[in-house]
């Protein structure tokens, strides 16, 4: 899948790479390799979006389970 450029409801624009993707998500999380579509989508229309405790910078978009 290409590079996204994606903006969610608060005006916050998300660049997703596919290196990142990739390198860091599906690293971390191999369970989520084959949902980037709704990674994206939970981006675009969370159904909430929460800040990290253990990073200032880092938002949680949370999707539809």
């Amino acid at each position: 899948m290409a590079d996204s450029a994606i903006i969610d409801p608060r005006g916050r624009r998300i660049w997703l790479s596919d290196a990142t993707w990739h390198g860091h998500i599906v690293k971390g999380h191999p369970d989520v390799a084959l949902h980037r579509v709704l990674v994206e989508s939970a981006l675009k229309t969370p159904i909430t979006i929460r800040f990290s405790t253990s990073d200032t910078d880092c938002r949680l978009y949370y999707g539809p389970p």
